[in-house]
């Protein structure tokens, strides 16, 4: 437990992501994105943080269809409502603000 809660009071990647582009002047998400000779790196990170994203969704779709091959709609493990439960997470995002910009170019 003690190693749990000090982890979790430990900076996230997103906290170290924001506290990056702060030290480079806090240029918006849009300005990385529109501007990528100038903030090339940013930009990167900006895709890698998209692609891990991205590969953690496709991840939570599978995880729900091999649930509800497995045990249907039985109770999840802990009492969850299972394959109901796991499939309103599909929308949950770590980077939302990287998936908005998209919007905004």
């Amino acid at each position: 437990m003690a190693r749990l809660r000090k982890r979790l009071e430990e900076p996230t990647v997103d906290d170290a992501f924001h506290a990056l582009v702060e030290r480079r002047g806090s240029p918006s998400l849009l300005e990385i994105f529109r501007d990528r000779e100038g903030h090339g790196d940013l930009f990167d990170l900006c895709e890698a943080l998209l692609d891990h994203d991205e590969a953690f969704a496709h991840w939570r779709s599978r995880h729900v269809l091999m649930v509800e091959r497995q045990i249907g709609s039985k109770t999840g493990t802990g009492g969850s409502t299972g394959a109901q439960y796991l499939r309103s997470t599909l929308g949950k995002r770590f980077y939302p603000e990287l998936w908005e910009v998209r919007s905004q170019l």
